[in-house]
């Protein structure tokens, strides 16, 4: 019953930075989209990674200063590896990457990526000035662009 209500809870932003809260306008904002396959793992050397689900899961995006962030991301590829005669599957990180990203104040950014061959290709998209934070939810990010429904307001 905990982990349903778990699962019931809105997703919050994550503050990546020390001291007080400060106002959005003074934040940029990274999310992980639809959070598929891939993931932040590190913003500026500070893992967001859950060491159980392998992904920053249930935000509503990562706030950071603004300025110049260095950014991990991972593509996780859950084809089925056997290990040994357990039968037991083994996930296997098959792209990393370190990403740059100079996150203006105010802004949203949203992870993508693209599958080439057994190598992904990472970029962030610069959803712009006050954009609508619950956009960046996983469901409505989901809707919008990979089932392609229209999402009012995003």
């Amino acid at each position: 019953m905990l982990m349903a209500s778990c699962g019931l809870m809105p997703p919050e932003p994550k503050h990546l930075y020390a001291g007080p809260p400060r106002p959005a306008e003074q934040l940029a904002t990274l999310s992980e989209g639809a959070r598929g396959w891939i993931h932040v793992v590190a913003v500026d050397g500070q893992p967001v990674v859950d060491p159980v689900l392998g992904a920053a899961r249930l935000t509503q995006g990562l706030l950071v200063p603004a300025g110049v962030r260095t950014v991990k991301v991972r593509y996780m590829n859950f084809d089925n590896y056997t290990l040994g005669t357990t039968g037991a599957k083994l996930t296997l990180a098959t792209s990393e990457a370190v990403l740059e990203v100079n996150a203006a104040a105010g802004h949203s950014y949203v992870l993508r990526g693209q599958r080439r061959g057994d190598k992904y290709d990472f970029w962030f998209d610069d959803k712009g000035k006050l954009y609508n934070q619950a956009c960046l939810s996983d469901e409505m990010y989901s809707r919008k662009y990979l089932r392609k429904e229209a999402v009012s307001d995003c």
